[in-house]
């Protein structure tokens, strides 16, 4: 049995071998092992089609989840198949002191790799997505994996999730921050993603840990034409009103992928409810982690580029912007650990 808290009617409920019991307002519902908000619009996002992400659905209630996107995805798309595989990913949870933590929140779990290493070290993991065939693959896998303790739960809003204010240990966003602000047309996509880390904040214990893995905005590879994540060019580099007009011209929308600079991301928690904010460096990106060196300790940062790094003009280009202080502004990836400041009544 796992304990639920709704907020549409500030009351607890059951969730009992997949099925809801006792949510007075009746907004929660069970779909194929799945806890789900009825809020919830039909919607996919995901790095395949549709049709074939529920072919490998199908096939990994059959064959196993590993098996099944081997069979599908190795050869014709080696890509994704090391994305949904690779649980390297969950690398950072070095930062986070696991064996001290009981209750975890994946908000964008995906394809369930983080969700299911961590799954090994914690009481309990909620593992929540924006789409359904993420989360149900999600559920197999640890079905299948024996991890009784993720509870998958489909859900976009973190207003809507039924977890208890104040009852997690640590919240997990990885590759999410910045594409909160796709879905608030209402208001700027950075007061969308201020009400969302607020959010966060509601869910942790006083003193709990965020970490977020995310792009430099200012990181190197941009000023040498990486892409953003809007498929332009220099748009993340632009003042945010230029980028609004380019991405308008371009893409027919203003520009929502907000990602920050160092002190960008460090005044951006702060303003929204936490401290001691400590930024490191992962290399070469969050999602795919060699290396991990905290941005304040050189040495650290020297040892990455030495024995880490293997071509000779970025090893050159790096010991260079850490001899001056400067490497913690330019690095392509942050890998973020904040705490929920314990005096803020939320």
């Amino acid at each position: 049995k796992v304990e639920f808290y709704c907020g549409d009617c500030n009351s607890r409920f059951g969730y009992i071998n997949g099925k809801v019991s006792n949510c007075k307002c009746g907004s929660h519902e069970s779909r194929d092992n799945i806890l789900k908000n009825l809020a919830r619009k039909e919607n996919y996002w995901g790095e395949i089609p549709q049709k074939e992400m529920q072919g490998i659905l199908v096939l990994a209630e059959r064959v196993g989840w590993h098996e099944a996107i081997v069979k599908s995805l190795y050869a014709p798309n080696y890509y994704v198949y090391k994305y949904a595989s690779d649980e390297s990913r969950a690398d950072f949870v070095c930062l986070l002191d696991p064996d001290k933590t009981k209750s975890v929140l994946d908000f964008g779990c995906g394809w369930g790799n983080i969700s299911n290493v961590i799954a090994k070290y914690v009481r309990r993991i909620y593992a929540v997505d924006s789409t359904f065939e993420r989360v149900k693959f999600c559920e197999i896998r640890s079905r299948q994996s024996g991890n009784t303790n993720l509870v998958p739960i489909w859900c976009d809003d973190i207003t809507k999730l039924p977890i208890e204010p104040g009852s997690l240990d640590v919240a997990i966003l990885n590759g999410v921050l910045e594409w909160v602000g796709v879905g608030g047309n209402e208001v700027g996509p950075q007061q969308v993603q201020e009400r969302f880390l607020k959010g966060i904040g509601r869910l942790l214990k006083p003193g709990g840990l965020l970490y977020i893995g995310i792009e430099n905005r200012f990181g190197i590879n941009y000023f040498m034409g990486a892409l953003d994540h809007n498929g332009l060019k220099y748009t993340n580099l632009m003042p945010r009103r230029l980028a609004d007009i380019v991405s308008q011209i371009k893409k027919g929308d203003i520009y929502r992928t907000y990602t920050y600079s160092y002190k960008g991301y460090k005044s951006i928690l702060r303003k929204t409810g936490f401290m001691d904010t400590e930024i490191y460096w992962s290399w070469p990106q969050y999602r795919d982690i060699e290396s991990i060196a905290c941005l304040n300790d050189k040495e650290a940062c020297n040892f990455v580029i030495k024995n880490v790094l293997k071509r000779r003009k970025v090893k050159v280009a790096f010991s260079a912007l850490n001899r001056t202080g400067l490497l913690k502004y330019f690095v392509p990836a942050y890998s973020i650990v904040a705490t929920r400041d314990a005096c803020l009544n939320r």
